[in-house]
């Protein structure tokens, strides 16, 4: 069984383009001048968090991850509000 034990930040969305367009599609996202910023958020789900790492949730992914039928989460859950 694989369990995740520690993370420093998570890799690029999926289809980002590899890991050499990575920086590329931070750079826009973190840039609210870049004319691709709403574009590329609304891509990744609304929301994206380079820092975020949630270890229950990638270790639960893991052990379902050779399971049929099983809901996958897409994107990155939006920060809750307090």
């Amino acid at each position: 069984m694989l369990i995740a034990l520690k993370m420093r930040e998570q890799g690029h969305p999926e289809h980002v383009g590899g890991p050499w367009s990575q920086g590329i599609f931070l750079d826009a996202i973190r840039d609210d001048n870049d004319e691709y910023q709403k574009t590329n958020l609304r891509w990744a789900g609304g929301h994206f968090d380079p820092e975020w790492v949630d270890l229950a949730l990638i270790n639960k992914d893991l052990r379902n991850a050779f399971c049929a039928n099983i809901r996958r989460l897409l994107h990155q859950p939006k920060p809750k509000t307090t």
